[in-house]
């Protein structure tokens, strides 16, 4: 089919739904019934773990870790009373009641460590080294020897060559092995202040699923509203923290901030219309218009998709904000022709006839700009593409089966009356301001508009090497605790300072860990030590002595040195301490299998399999919200050679976060470069000159810049989340140009103070829609949203300054040469 004929195709298409207008409504209307139904199947999914493809390492080694372990979330209980007998007796029975709980929600409670403690006590001189016990050894030999020669009558004693059995420096050398368990009230996990224990919960089964969160809350819950809190002491409370807690604080946040910013959207938008047309009508169907679009885009997403991540969820806001543009731009020329005098059903077809092509034009270069994101292989990235691809195509094709017969129904009941004061044009004055400002002073503008691009191309040029954003912690979501969650995060601290999901390397069942861990700390040799990023590394042989048959050599030494019958004069309590040491030097060589159940436990898969885990810890110095430390990391554990057919990597937050940095460096400036390429495509396709072209690509490349520019004075960083600001910026501010020249082309020569009277308004209104789409995505907690809808809005602002106004002044130079020639 010629291009012609797919026009005129097109065209008898529109006026066949004009002239139908009831049944197009009915037939839409029908199609909205399947598509509601899939958009409320629609889930959310906020795990970062769903931005990154499944065959990503990260993400490959994460999903194991969920399939071998069932996750390391964490749910803590965590109990405050001003009684520590009180909480140490809620803590023990309710420990009771989650033991009858179904298998999946409870794998191992943590809430006393008596047991590790006494272990490492029972075996303590199994844990000293080697030459200490060699030491203990011959000083137990003097003493036997001394003790031996004062049983000789003619033995004299000086004070000076008096021998003591003193173990108490070796002791001091030891304690601060068992030391942090003192701070322990009878073993329970308890603040500084004795008022607060806490319980640790692990479940089966993953912290990152959100209905399973829900269960695990609820059913805990249930248990300790049946043992009454309050029965053990009257100020008993009870708080929730760690994974699970946090993955339903930060879903609930979620829905709350696309709730919020769909709802300031909508209200916002809809204001918009009524300060320029000023008829309720227009909120009214283009609302329904949007209605229509929007379930068509979400229904077919949940087809191919399946379910909305952090990135796609807020789409809403945005869809609303520039599908809109269609619809706007139709009942602009559809009241000009009105005022016109024209019926209404001429002046809507018209207008349809008018302003399909440039608005198609516009849907098709935004839809593409957003699918160039389809390239990246951030997850986040190309569904974002798609949905917002299809949602503008979309959005135009409901603004023209679904709208026309909308306003042709309304005019049918009610005709639209315009008496020149209200509808669309109370802003012309202020075009014909601009326009006697690019009449006057052109070459000023013109001057100014490359001073401008020169500085901004210098300031984007000293930004960009460093234009990337490392500092994760200025990408977290926002969460307003209130005094209270402060306290208890304060008083959680102090227990367990540490972190509570390290990284994890998952060993193959068929291997042995070996020497793993000499092997991990050995990653980051090359750095001074200042700089380093890995502060521990253990497996479940860590928990065992070493050289412990050498020790067992001299502990059947000491035995025999305490059988010695000179020791019989032994009395009080250092014969008690003696007996000690001789149980202590009696006991069978540490085993895997008799380490303490709760060190077991850490080490164990969903099979029983243990041994296959290793634990890495990073630096408290390490400062991980640093996305280069985070990368040295995580490059520092990413394949760790086991031997010489196998190599493992690290799973957990740390490396899908690593992961997506490390993909925005080399899908952002790739997608960028795709989508410029595809709107220049697809302008010179419609357009089919080369004048026009450069024209419309000209005014987009100002825009660009001036972005830019703002972005670095402003010092907004790119990050996983804005960078598609960039290629979505490149689709919408395409828009400006290409209506702005149509509309000149077919008024004709010298026509820009027309155009600009005429259409100046209804496309500064799309930027004023457009713009409150992003400025509502700045209200959201999400840190890394709001820099999106920060960067986006200055790309908007950007383009339409130079749609508007610097590149019409463009045409008004070419106009007044041409003229003079």
């Amino acid at each position: 089919m010629s291009r012609k004929a797919l026009q005129q195709w097109i065209e008898s298409l529109l006026l066949c739904i004009l002239r139908h207008p009831k049944k197009s409504v009915l037939w839409i209307s029908l199609t909205l019934i399947p598509s509601l139904y899939l958009c409320f199947q629609l889930t959310v999914r906020n795990d970062f773990k769903n931005l990154l493809p499944q065959n990503k390492p990260s993400v490959k080694t994460l999903d194991e870790l969920v399939d071998r372990v069932g996750g390391l979330g964490t749910l803590i209980v965590a109990v405050e009373a001003n009684q520590p007998l009180a909480i140490e007796t809620f803590i023990h029975d309710l420990a009771i009641e989650l033991s009858s709980l179904p298998e999946q929600y409870v794998r191992f409670l943590e809430y006393n460590v008596t047991d590790v403690k006494d272990f490492y006590t029972e075996n303590r001189y199994f844990y000293v080294d080697l030459a200490d016990l060699k030491t203990i050894r011959d000083r137990l030999k003097r003493k036997i020897e001394y003790e031996k020669l004062k049983q000789n009558p003619f033995f004299f004693e000086l004070e000076e060559e008096k021998v003591e059995f003193d173990l108490s420096d070796i002791e001091k050398k030891y304690e601060h092995e068992t030391s942090g368990y003192d701070t322990y009230i009878d073993g329970y996990f308890f603040s500084k202040d004795q008022k607060m224990a806490v319980m640790l919960i692990q479940p089966f089964g993953t912290a990152t699923g959100v209905g399973f969160s829900k269960k695990l809350i609820a059913e805990v819950e249930k248990k300790i509203e049946k043992l009454n809190p309050t029965s053990y002491d009257p100020s008993m409370k009870i708080y929730y923290r760690g994974k699970y807690q946090r993955v339903l604080t930060q879903y609930s946040q979620l829905i709350t901030d696309v709730v919020s910013t769909l709802a300031i959207c909508f209200f916002c938008v809809a204001l918009s219309l009524f300060l320029y047309f000023f008829r309720v009508r227009v909120i009214i169907l283009l609302s329904l218009t949007l209605a229509v679009g929007t379930a068509w885009t979400f229904g077919i997403s949940k087809l191919v998709i399946g379910y909305l991540n952090s990135q796609t969820a807020f789409l809403g806001s945005i869809i609303i904000g520039n599908g809109v543009n269609t619809g706007i731009l139709l009942f602009a020329s559809f009241f000009e022709h009105r005022k016109k005098g024209l019926p209404a059903t001429q002046a809507l077809e018209k207008a349809v006839m008018l302003t399909y092509k440039p608005t198609f034009i516009a849907a098709i270069t935004t839809s593409m700009a957003f699918a160039a994101l389809g390239f990246s292989e951030i997850k986040g990235f190309s569904h974002f593409g798609f949905i917002g691809g299809i949602g503008m195509m979309l959005c135009w094709i409901a603004s023209y089966v679904f709208l026309p017969p909308l306003i042709q129904w309304c005019e049918n009941l009610i005709p639209s009356i315009q008496d020149g004061s209200k509808g669309p044009g109370q802003w012309t004055s202020f075009f014909d301001k601009v326009y006697v400002a690019i009449r006057s002073k052109p070459i000023l503008i013109i001057a100014i508009g490359s001073i401008l691009v020169c500085f901004c191309i210098f300031r984007t040029s000293l930004f960009l090497p460093d234009s990337l954003e490392y500092d994760f912690s200025k990408l977290k979501t926002e969460y307003k605790k209130d005094a209270q969650e402060d306290r208890v995060d304060s008083r959680m601290k102090e227990i367990f300072p540490d972190s509570l999901t390290p990284s994890v390397l998952l060993i193959p069942k068929d291997k042995q860990p070996g020497d793993i861990c000499e092997k991990v700390m050995q990653q980051e040799k090359a750095f001074p030590e200042s700089e380093r990023t890995i502060a521990s590394c253990s497996t479940l042989d860590s928990y065992l002595p070493i050289e412990q048959d050498e020790k067992m050599e001299v502990h059947k030494e000491l035995r025999g040195l305490l059988q010695d019958n000179s020791l019989g004069f032994v009395k009080g309590k250092y014969k008690e301490e003696l007996e000690d040491f001789k149980k202590a030097v009696n006991l069978p060589k540490v085993t895997a299998e008799n380490l303490p159940p709760s060190i077991r436990r850490k080490f164990s898969e969903l099979d029983g399999t243990t041994g296959k885990m290793v634990y890495v810890f990073p630096k408290h110095t390490a400062n991980l919200n640093n996305g280069k430390k985070l990368m040295q990391f995580s490059d520092a554990l990413s394949n760790i050679r086991l031997d010489k057919d196998t190599t493992v990597r690290m799973s957990g937050e740390s490396a899908i976060f690593a992961d997506l940095l490390r993909a925005v460096k080399k899908d952002g400036p790739l997608t960028t470069l795709i989508s410029f390429l595809f709107v220049s495509f697809l302008v010179f396709l419609n357009l089919r000159n080369v004048a026009a072209m450069t024209y419309v690509l000209s005014g987009l490349l100002m825009g660009m810049i001036f972005m830019m520019g703002m972005e670095s004075v402003l010092n907004i960083k790119l990050n996983f989340f804005n960078f598609i600001a960039l290629p979505v910026t490149f689709g919408i501010g395409v828009d400006y140009g290409v209506n702005f020249y149509l509309r000149y082309k077919e008024e004709g020569y010298q026509s820009v103070e027309k155009v600009l009277h005429s259409l100046g308004g209804a496309v500064a209104l799309c930027s004023v829609t457009t713009i409150i789409g992003y400025v509502s995505l700045t209200e959201a907690s999400s840190q890394a949203l709001a820099s999106f809808g920060w960067l986006a809005l200055l790309g908007e602002i950007a383009c339409i300054v130079s749609g508007l106004f610097f590149m019409p002044t463009v045409l008004f130079l070419l106009d007044s040469k041409s003229e003079r020639k």
